[in-house]
Parts: C-alpha cells; sequence; structure tokens
C-alpha cells in the first residue's frame, strides 16, 4: 500500500496490527512500527512517524527502512548531522540502498557540501535506473 501512494490505508493496517502487540514477536512488532513510520513519514506527519520509527529501532536496531525514514524526518526538521547518521547506518546495513544514498546527497547539500551531494546522488542513480532521482523528488 505505501508503494501505491495509499499512505492513509497503509496506517490503518499498521495501526489495526498493533492493537494485537502483545501477541506479535518483536519481529513482526519491528515490522509495524517501521512501515507505519515511514507511512507517516511519507504523509508529511514527522512526529508520530519519528516516535514509531524509534520503537522500531528499539526492537531492531538495523532496519533499514526505519533508519532512513528516520533519516528523511531528521532532514525535514533540518536535523542534518543526525539524519547523516542514519543514512550513513542503513548504507553500513545495505550498501546498495538508493533511498539512503539520495538522503544522504539531500543533507550534504543542506550543508553546502555540494562535492559530497554529487558523489552521494552518483551512487544512488544506478541503483534505480528505471526512475533515477525522480522517483526521491
Amino acid at each position: 500500500m505505501i508503494e501505491e501512494g495509499d499512505h492513509d490505508g497503509a496506517i490503518a493496517d499498521f495501526t489495526s496490527l498493533l492493537r494485537f502487540r502483545s501477541r506479535l514477536d518483536d519481529d513482526y512488532l519491528d515490522l509495524a512500527y517501521s512501515r507505519r513510520g515511514k507511512a507517516l513519514t511519507e504523509k508529511g506527519s514527522y512526529d508520530e512517524a519519528f516516535a514509531d520509527l524509534n520503537a522500531a529501532l528499539s526492537l531492531k536496531p538495523s532496519d533499514d527502512v526505519a533508519l532512513v525514514s528516520r533519516g528523511f524526518v531528521r532532514y525535514e526538521r533540518g536535523e542534518f548531522d543526525g539524519a547523516l547518521q542514519d543514512f550513513d547506518t542503513a548504507l553500513q546495513i545495505d550498501g546498495d540502498f538508493a533511498r539512503a544514498y539520495a538522503g544522504r546527497g539531500y543533507a550534504l547539500h543542506h550543508k553546502h557540501d555540494y562535492k559530497g551531494a554529487v558523489a552521494a546522488y552518483s551512487k544512488a542513480l544506478p541503483l534505480w535506473p528505471p526512475r533515477g532521482l525522480a522517483v526521491f523528488f
């Protein structure tokens, strides 16, 4: 649902799943928080997203999707150093994560590190050839 742009539907589904949190093992609980946080991030509900993503990362610190989503929340808040930290950690987990490279590029650009931003974008582009960086804008 998230990939199709139905953020409200995804949020509702993951919220329903979280009603059963006491019955879920940590992997499913992490997944529910992480994916609801991603949907909230893409919807622009940054405070709620940040809380969900932190909950997911407390359960599974290696959740690269949660790290990248939290990186974008931090980016939107102007917390560029924190965003870079999240993107870099995600790239340590998955060195081919195009959104992490693109997020790195955004944050570096806002820190006026244009050379670093171009390097990050250059790594993102070949990882998502059908759509290039247009998918991130």
